[in-house]
């Protein structure tokens, strides 16, 4: 029964740790969007007074304000939590 309590304890731990790990990636990559738009819509200016055909020119391309595009992002997971080699190596001991 101890062992079973122990177990449970380590898995709350164990879930909490990996919450906060997604926490922070949710904070770095909504922070990177940030930075993004500010630097897209400073491009978009740049383009517009270089040239104030671009958009139009961009819009006639398919390439619209309301275009959408898929984005992978791959960022890796530290230290235990992702359900990988971590959490089978405590179950060993």
């Amino acid at each position: 029964m101890i062992r079973n309590r122990e177990a449970a304890r380590e898995c709350r731990r164990k879930r909490k740790e990996y919450v906060s790990d997604l926490e922070t990636r949710i904070r770095v990559v909504e922070r990177q969007n940030r930075i993004y738009s500010a630097e897209l819509s400073v491009l978009k200016k740049i383009v517009s007074m270089s040239n104030p055909n671009a958009l139009t020119e961009a819009s006639n391309a398919g390439l619209t304000a309301g275009a959408t595009f898929d984005l992978e992002i791959d960022i890796p997971m530290g230290g235990g939590g992702s359900g990988g080699g971590a959490d089978q190596s405590s179950d060993e001991n």
